[in-house]
């Protein structure tokens, strides 16, 4: 009897530790509305969504490849990647430098940074430049039927390019349809 109710204890705890670590699993992939607010000028909807990461590549000991953003909606029609790029070397942005989205359906959707200028080191072998693009409504309407599978950055002096893992094929468009709900 005694074994009994020691093994149901033991049973109850690795169901409830198993239940924390796959609630903590499901909100750490969760996409969230960070904020929602009206514009006190344009009275437009504003709705911001929670910081992600669509690459991360890490080559030591040179340095680490990132595209962190987040999307912005104002109003019915204005959608805005803000993103922070981080590269083991200097990069020099320029008009028509950005980056291309390769869709699984092999269509791409070129995106020009709306800023120019150089980044600025931020560590050894840590390059930060922010920037943002303005996604237009055939962008939008592609976006959100299809997954990306790479992304290519462009700079003034070279282009990289990103195979994206499973899970971040479908981010953008999982946020996109987020912001509309």
């Amino acid at each position: 009897m005694n074994l009994c109710l020691t093994f149901n204890k033991l049973l109850m705890k690795q169901m409830l530790f198993l239940s924390l670590i796959f609630g903590f699993a499901l909100n750490v992939s969760a996409q969230k509305i960070k904020e929602r607010e009206i514009d006190k000028f344009t009275k437009l909807e504003n709705i911001t969504t929670s910081w992600e990461t669509l690459y991360t590549r890490t080559i030591f000991p040179s340095g680490k490849y990132s595209f962190g953003f987040y999307i912005k909606k104002q109003g019915e029609s204005i959608y805005t990647i803000f993103a922070e790029i981080t590269t083991p070397e200097c990069m020099k942005y320029d008009s028509g430098n950005g980056i291309t989205l390769l869709l699984l359906n092999g269509e791409t959707i070129t995106l020009e940074t709306a800023y120019t200028g150089v980044s600025g080191a931020v560590a050894d072998n840590v390059w930060r430049f922010k920037t943002s693009f303005v996604l237009s409504e055939d962008d939008v309407r592609k976006l959100k039927v299809t997954d990306i599978s790479d992304v290519r950055l462009t700079t003034i002096d070279t282009y990289y390019d990103f195979e994206l893992k499973d899970k971040k094929r479908s981010l953008l468009k999982r946020m996109l349809v987020m912001l509309d709900e």
